[in-house]
């Protein structure tokens, strides 16, 4: 893959011709730089980054332009190399550095591409570097909901243009140009007596230019807006209203830094006072519609989606159109159009809609206004039809999983002419219902394919009145009655190499995928009642992320799962071989943490402590034991009460008749002959299914302790070491306690 940057040649001219008041024998700079271009042209990502970050340690405060001019191509090739190695999360702190060193340029007049270096940030920092586990969900508080006109507690509505079909669709999209057309014109298309129908009406301003808002913020259409209500107030079906779409990328919006200065704001100012014009017309005189602030989900270069909003208080649903079109233009790593723009090694259209979804989508419903995927063009540039399948699946698999506040999805059912070059895109998945589009081109594969997404996708509402409402919400939500628990990763990095999720119940590995949206079942008939550790791990050339989590299953059914991370934990990293039995123990109170953000798994466990988790695992009730049996067991203590506990049921006899030794290390093979006891004294039964080989250190466990050590063996609680070896008088430490411990709670669930 070539490296590639993307600048322009005057920031590249300041920054090889840049200087301090400094000879060229006695600045460190020249040296970096020389070693720095004979980096570039070596083509080695390592010695780029290492060069790009010599430069870089030269000005670790930067002072002057001239300094900015040097460090600033060298960060971006160091976070465009570890893009290329792989290694996502050091390229987005070089990213990061890269855009404040873009911020410093602006004030020199400087342009550059700020809002795609945030798309890529936006890429990297969000979707790749963290994956999110979801899970199925039919509870509805999970979901989020706002009160807004026509919003669904719950559910995904979905239906496209040019096409409806009562028996699946519970959505129509209807355009009409505001002003020269009335929307009555159109009488014969709309499903009007479908009250389960959501009807989206894209109102659209014709010419879309200045002097056209103008004249609706002025007042000069009321007439027409309330005449065109009256017949929406007679219609059985409810209503959506879309003024205004895309305006954030009008072709007559200013398209230069000069135009911009003079006409930006005054273009932005008049929508907003236009929309809100129709806006309190339509919630004066059809109160039953709702009005949708509809924007490209990609801005132009001088807007942002942000510059034309209107106001909650006009805004009923936030919609966007979105399209995945383009090709790759250039298909490299440091590609800035790609990026921008979601192609090539950043084609990913949730990228493209995240910022309007996250802008508003903590308080408002989002519609995709329109969506569609190009199967065939008369323009070199479009997608083609095995293009088009593969973006259309796995937009529509992961959109309502992943952004649970889409509440309406509309397609692009057509096929569409470009008026300036009178070539025409291909979009139509079913023929339409006149005349005119009987026979038209449409893709039967795209079509299919369509209509398995929809069927399958759980939060898709047929009916506004189904009742049958299943979505999906984060792993770590779920508290609900469940026969399986469904689980999916979204997990997107940019690269064509694969993406590989590996499931793990109980530490136990159950599925590995590199197929999304690496979705694994655990039916919830197949656990024990009582408390599992699902763990899931997400892979992806240099990247690597880990999920754990605790499923609770209670005995009324009812499944809870929550984050079990040990993301406080700063001593516990989750390449630890030891990290899901901490997780485990920590999360359900065997085990504590000793402080400071620590766990100490390798400080060694004293016999007090393995006697107080036992207890804990038990269910001991304290405040029963109030007296020590020991004479160096004082009263008060954390552990007198599980001590005298496991001395009453004979799980512990002390080191002698008097003393318990609560600072001395528990040995292993005192942790069986405990362990033994313990379930001796509660009547159980344990298995015996594992080991059956004899220690190759046999001789030196102790004859009280060498029995408890083979049934704890068999029942497969401990294991011995390299070589066969047991290690009896070892001291246990306190990543190994957790395991023990996990492993007996598991084993006694199943025996319950």
């Amino acid at each position: 893959m070539k490296l590639k940057h993307i600048l322009c040649a005057a920031l590249a001219a300041l920054m090889l011709a840049g200087s301090l008041p400094v000879s060229a024998a006695t600045d460190p700079y020249w040296a970096a730089q020389a070693e720095y271009k004979a980096a570039i042209s070596s083509g080695d990502y390592n010695r780029i980054i290492k060069a790009g970050k010599a430069i870089e340690a030269i000005y670790p405060n930067l002072a002057n332009k001239t300094e900015l001019d040097r460090v600033m191509t060298p960060i971006l090739a160091v976070a465009e190399s570890y893009a290329s190695l792989g290694q996502f999360r050091n390229a987005a702190v070089y990213y990061q550095k890269y855009l404040k060193i873009t911020k410093l340029y602006e004030p020199y007049g400087i342009t550059v591409a700020k809002g795609t270096i945030n798309s890529i940030l936006n890429m990297i920092e969000h979707d790749t570097v963290k994956p999110t586990v979801y899970a199925k969900t039919a509870d509805t508080s999970n979901i989020p909901y706002y009160g807004a006109r026509n919003e669904p507690v719950a559910g995904t509505y979905t239906g496209m243009c040019d096409s409806y079909d009562a028996s699946r669709d519970s959505a129509y999209l209807l355009y009409v140009l505001f002003g020269p057309e009335e929307i009555s014109k159109y009488d014969w298309a709309v499903p009007k007596d479908d009250p389960d129908l959501i009807l989206t009406l894209a109102w659209n301003v014709p010419n879309e230019t200045l002097s056209d808002l103008e004249e609706v913020a002025s007042g000069v259409h009321d007439a027409y807006i309330k005449r065109n209500l009256e017949y929406l107030n007679g219609l059985n079906c409810r209503v959506m209203i879309r003024f205004g779409a895309e305006v954030n990328c009008w072709a007559s919006m200013p398209s230069t830094q000069a135009a911009y200065d003079k006409d930006g704001a005054k273009f932005a100012d008049t929508f907003k006072k236009a929309f809100r014009r129709v806006a309190d017309i339509v919630h004066q005189e059809c109160p039953g519609a709702a009005m949708v602030f509809s924007p490209n989900e990609i801005s132009g270069w001088y807007f942002d989606h942000t510059d034309f909003y209107p106001g909650d208080e006009y805004v009923d649903w936030v919609g966007m159109s979105t399209y995945g079109n383009a090709k790759a233009a250039e298909g490299i790593l440091s590609s800035f159009n790609d990026a921008y723009n979601c192609v090539g090694y950043y084609e990913n259209q949730l990228t493209r809609i995240k910022s309007i979804v996250e802008t508003y989508g903590d308080r408002k419903p989002i519609i995709i206004s329109e969506c569609g995927f190009c199967y065939r063009s008369e323009s070199d540039w479009l997608q083609n039809e095995p293009h088009a399948i593969e973006a259309m699946r796995f937009f529509l698999t992961y959109l309502t999983m992943v952004y649970p506040q889409v509440k309406t999805v509309n397609y692009f059912n057509t096929n569409f002419k470009n008026p300036s070059t009178g070539k025409v895109n291909y979009y139509a998945l079913f023929p339409g219902r006149t005349n005119e589009t009987v026979g038209r081109v449409v893709s039967t594969e795209l079509a299919n394919l369509y209509t398995v997404l929809m069927d399958n996708n759980p939060a898709v509402q047929y009916s506004l009145g189904s009742g049958n409402y299943c979505g999906y919400t984060e792993l770590g939500n779920i508290d609900e009655s469940l026969d399986s628990l469904d689980m999916s990763v979204y997990a997107w990095y940019p690269t064509s190499s694969p993406v590989n999720v590996e499931y793990a119940l109980d530490t136990v590995s159950k599925l590995r995928t590199a197929s999304y949206p690496y979705s694994y079942s655990i039916g919830t008939d197949t656990v024990s009642v009582g408390t599992h550790l699902v763990s899931v791990s997400v892979k992806c050339l240099a990247e690597s992320e880990k999920y754990v989590y605790t499923l609770k299953r209670g005995n009324d059914g009812v499944i809870t799962v929550k984050n079990a991370d040990l993301d406080k934990v700063k001593d516990v990293k989750k390449t630890d071989w030891f990290y899901d039995y901490v997780a485990y123990c920590m999360s359900t109170g065997l085990l504590n943490g000793v402080g400071g953000g620590r766990f100490e798994p390798e400080t060694k466990l004293n016999r007090a402590m393995f006697v107080t988790i036992l207890g804990r695992m038990a269910g001991v009730d304290a405040s029963k034991y109030t007296n020590s049996p020991f004479s160096d067991v004082p009263a008060g203590q954390w552990y007198t009460p599980y001590v005298a506990w496991a001395k009453e049921t004979g799980v512990v006899n002390g080191v002698s008749a008097t003393k318990f030794d609560p600072e001395g290390l528990v040995t292993r093979e005192q942790i069986c002959a405990m362990i033994i006891r313990y379930a001796d004294a509660g009547g159980i039964v344990l298995p015996e299914t594992a080991g059956g080989n004899k220690f190759a250190d046999d001789s030196i466990i102790s004859d009280w302790a060498k029995g408890s050590v083979y049934r704890a063996q068999a029942a497969g609680i401990v294991n011995g070491k390299e070589k066969n070896r047991f290690d009896p008088l070892a001291s246990a430490t306190r990543a190994e306690g957790a395991t023990i411990f996990m492993r007996l709670v598991l084993m006694l669930q199943d025996l319950a």
